[in-house]
């Protein structure tokens, strides 16, 4: 029997009995033709965009994209220029392309073999590629894009606790565009976002953060080495940005060496008045000052600048009702009520900071701070054994660890205090000395002590003195536990939690 495929067609005007016609396919199935294109046929013009048309629709692209300037001189750039750009970056951009994948097996594998291959504890593998166009001062990788972005979305509220109220970002204000122009300063900002990660989790940060200090601290001694004449603003701000991590990490005497050499080379320039055009660079020399300064209590390395508190012109001069007992009392000296003065402006201006268009009052306060930080650090009390001066030394601490609680700006659950924090309460635990001092403002100062920003070994004696004081005052609610503070200084948004909390440990 034939088994060949077939098909039967019968016409429709057929009778029943008649037969059909057979195809039969022998050699391959019967080729049926697609069904016709529709649409114009291929060479029509008609109903193509006139010309007219795509400049307009160029014409709006252009309006709604623009180019970004990362140079200091800002310049025009029309339609064609930008046209050019594009044109001759791809160009580059390819070639390199081409020019990377021609490199041979062979070559890479010698190449390999000859170099030292660092520690995968200290190198981090490079993934890929943020920046295609080689815009930026160094290589940008995904990961450091990730840092960046964490920095200017989170981890500038902690390091500018103060601009924060008014929504003054420093970072993307001026930190991140100059840094896009130095590759020190750049490497500085990722390894500072590193060090909050490792800090957060101790597993984690700890590579990207030595490879970027590393690179940072190279490039510098680079500079240092080859320049002749006096350094650039932005090597003073990666220096001061080193030393205040080390700070932040601990190592107090790595912290000195640097801020040494800093002293030096802001001191070649002219000292820090030749910075005056230039106040947020001044504001970090200071800041890299005196976070290690205020943490030991020891004597500023640029402090002659602020020798006199009164030059600022406080609003008030008189002292809040919890002060003014202490006054009759101890007679404070005219340093420490121009720096309570101060402290007061400063918390009740702080108060008031709502919104953008109290930056101006965000500045005061943060120069309030600073000018009373170094006047209480450029005297000291300690070396005494007088009753009354050592008295005098608890203030003046006491003073110092209020201005470090009103602008904490070290990452949650560290502490960089431990010194001063060391010293206040050995000098509370003097009897003699704290018969000089008010019930209340001793326990004032056992609340900044008890803090979780300055909380150390000392916790438990910290909470064990403020439940035998509150016991002692008879003190029942927390609302009296509140006013009573709020006599002294007091600001509730950094303040308030920490009552509560406080309290709840000392009354469970």
């Amino acid at each position: 029997m034939d088994y060949e495929p077939s098909e039967v067609v019968f016409a429709t005007t057929s009778s029943p009995t008649a037969s059909g016609i057979v195809f039969r396919y022998g050699q391959r199935s019967i080729k049926v033709p697609a069904p016709r294109r529709r649409g114009r046929p291929l060479g029509s013009r008609k109903g193509k965009t006139t010309g007219a048309s795509v400049d307009g629709h160029k014409q709006k692209d252009h309006e709604r994209y623009e180019f970004v300037n990362l140079g200091s001189n800002s310049t025009d750039i029309d339609r064609d220029t930008r046209k050019s750009i594009r044109k001759r970056v791809m160009l580059n951009h390819t070639y390199i392309n081409h020019k990377r994948k021609g490199t041979s097996i062979e070559d890479k594998t010698e190449r390999t073999a000859s170099t030292r291959v660092p520690s995968s504890e200290v190198i981090v593998p490079q993934p890929g590629r943020v920046d295609p166009f080689n815009t930026l001062s160094i290589e940008i990788e995904p990961y450091m894009h990730d840092l960046l972005s964490l920095y200017i979305t989170t981890i500038w509220e902690t390091l500018y606790s103060i601009e924060k109220r008014c929504g003054c970002n420093p970072m993307t204000n001026y930190w991140l565009p100059l840094a896009f122009n130095d590759p020190a300063l750049l490497h500085s900002l990722i390894g500072c976002a590193a060090s909050f990660v490792m800090i957060a989790n101790r597993s984690h940060g700890y590579p990207f953060f030595v490879r970027h200090l590393n690179e940072a601290i190279a490039i510098v001694n680079q500079r240092m080495a080859d320049s002749a004449g006096s350094v650039s603003d932005e090597t003073l701000v990666v220096i001061a940005s080193i030393a205040m991590m080390k700070q932040m990490l601990g190592f107090h005497d790595e912290w000195n060496v640097h801020m040494q050499g800093l002293k030096s080379l802001v001191d070649s320039r002219g000292g820090l008045d030749s910075l005056n055009d230039k106040p947020l660079i001044q504001g970090k020399i200071y800041r890299a000052d005196l976070c290690g300064c205020v943490a030991a209590t020891q004597r500023p390395y640029f402090g002659a600048r602020y020798q006199g508190i009164g030059e600022s012109g406080p609003q008030t001069d008189h002292l809040n009702n919890g002060f003014r007992e202490l006054d009759r009392l101890l007679n404070l000296d005219s340093l420490l009520k121009e720096a309570i003065c101060s402290l007061q402006n400063a918390t009740q201006t702080l108060f008031t900071i709502n919104s953008k268009d109290h930056q101006a009052k965000a500045a005061q306060v943060r120069f309030w701070i600073t000018s009373t930080q170094y006047r209480l650090l450029s005297t000291r009390y300690r070396d005494s054994s007088i009753p009354h001066l050592q008295a005098l030394e608890i203030c003046r601490l006491a003073l110092l660890l209020f201005t470090v609680t009103i602008c904490n700006e070290f990452p949650r659950g560290e502490t960089t205090s431990d010194m001063l924090v060391a010293q206040l309460r050995r000098l509370l635990d003097n009897d003699a000395a704290c018969r000089w001092l008010t019930p209340e403002f001793s326990l004032w100062a056992l609340f900044l002590l008890a803090l979780p920003v300055t909380v150390s070994s000392s916790k438990g004696w910290c909470l064990a003195s403020i439940s035998a004081a509150i016991s002692r005052m008879c003190i029942r609610r927390e609302e009296q536990f509140t006013q009573l503070l709020a006599t002294f200084l007091h600001d509730p948004e950094s303040h308030a939690m920490s009552c509560q909390v406080i309290w709840s440990e000392v009354t469970s």
